[in-house]
């Protein structure tokens, strides 16, 4: 009976050496919380991991330290935090960045984060929290990422619209439609071949797909940029609908032909001084803005006018005219060329530079009086006879007033 009452103090005073022995040395007496944000995380982006101990023991905890865990699609650089002690009924927080893979696929992940709770050296492989993370992305990203369009598009023809569409987002994206809003009486296009409305089943992620539009443009289209409304719907796998709108530019016209020419000129000789007259004809399909004309410097004249001059628009098939002042410097040659040069923009603002050549007729002093009539003097001869015939009617008349008085 005395051994067996001794035993019994020995178990009594182990029990309290026990207790202490597991407080020191695991942290069971942490209660641990943990939260998140952003929440959901986004893949390509970091989420902070906020954890929460709790010291719910009435002993203070000494040497703690914690260290984050993770797996592939999640990555930590700084995973060791340290506090050195924790009283009884003290709450301390943590903060850890983890990195989400860019192509972390959209799901909820509870076994690929683990907090684990550490004493002085020592870790248990069992005392350790499992964090539970939902990864989604936040809007789901489809981009129009290129347009594939004629550069203008000349009035009766037909042209071919291409749109490549990208998932950019970390899921799969379906029921896609794009349509093209051609209604205005504004618009000079209409759809050819098929409708204005595509569809696309599905998208996967980091994929892209195109839809093709044909159009067909009016005959008696007005030269011009024309912005052509685009609606885009599509779905993502969880049932959500997204939309989105954007504008495409259609040029109609090409790009203006321009010529120049001789409209008229003076009779100009070796030395003389006349005016010459230059026609600028469009004959392309689309307009020119913003057009001057400018007569460039040469070794046969001096222009003594204005050498550049301003026109404006000058629409497809028509014609302006522009005149310029020239004298002649003493030269032999029966024909000289005048270098000009034409700066304009289509209706894109695109903008042009060409040069040419207008060649002009240099005549001599014989040619000159062949032209007039011969000695020269006959202009001054029409003109005497007619003030002497006009001296008679006038004396002719007045006889006759005086008669009849």
């Amino acid at each position: 009976m005395k051994n067996k009452i001794i035993c019994l103090v020995l178990v009594l005073c182990l029990i309290p050496t026990v207790n202490a022995a597991r407080w020191a040395a695991g942290t069971s007496d942490l209660q641990i919380t943990t939260s998140y944000q952003p929440s959901p995380a986004e893949p390509g982006s970091y989420v902070r991991i906020y954890v929460y101990a709790y010291n719910a023991g009435i002993n203070t905890k000494t040497g703690v330290w914690f260290k984050l865990e993770a797996d592939h699609p999640f990555s930590i650089e700084d995973n060791i935090e340290y506090y050195g002690e924790i009283s009884s009924g003290q709450r301390i927080t943590l903060e850890y960045d983890v990195w989400v893979d860019v192509d972390a696929p959209e799901e909820d992940y509870s076994d690929k984060i683990k907090l684990v709770q550490c004493y002085d050296n020592a870790c248990s492989d069992g005392a350790y929290n499992e964090i539970s993370i939902s990864v989604r992305e936040l809007y789901p990203i489809l981009e129009v990422s290129d347009i594939e369009i004629d550069e203008a598009i000349v009035p009766g023809e037909k042209t071919q619209v291409k749109l490549f569409l990208n998932n950019k987002g970390g899921s799969r994206l379906k029921d896609i439609k794009v349509w093209m809003n051609l209604s205005s009486a504004a618009i000079p296009i209409a759809p050819f071949g098929s409708s204005t409305e595509k569809r696309i089943a599905s998208i996967e992620k980091n994929s892209r797909s195109k839809v093709i539009f044909d159009l067909a443009v009016d005959g008696d289209a007005a030269s011009d940029m024309y912005k052509i409304p685009i609606y885009i719907s599509y779905y993502d796998d969880s049932g959500n609908l997204y939309s989105m709108e954007d504008i495409i530019g259609l040029v109609v016209g090409g790009k203006p032909e321009l010529t120049v020419g001789l409209e008229e000129s003076d009779y100009l000789t070796s030395g003389g001084v006349g005016d010459v007259t230059l026609n600028v004809i469009n004959k392309g399909s689309s307009d020119a803005k913003f057009l001057s004309i400018t007569v460039l410097a040469s070794d046969s004249y001096e222009v003594i006018s204005p050498n550049e001059i301003y026109i404006g628009n000058l629409d497809s098939d028509d014609y302006e005219t522009a005149e310029f002042k020239i004298k002649v410097k003493k030269i032999s040659a029966n024909i000289i060329n005048i270098p000009i040069r034409l700066d304009y923009a289509d209706v894109n603002n695109e903008k042009y530079s060409q040069e040419g050549q207008v060649p002009l007729k240099i005549y001599s002093s014989s040619e000159i009086k062949q032209i007039t009539g011969g000695n020269g003097y006959t202009l001054w001869i029409i003109l005497l006879i007619v003030i002497v015939a006009g001296f008679l009617y006038y004396r002719r008349r007045k006889k006759k007033n005086l008669k009849s008085k």
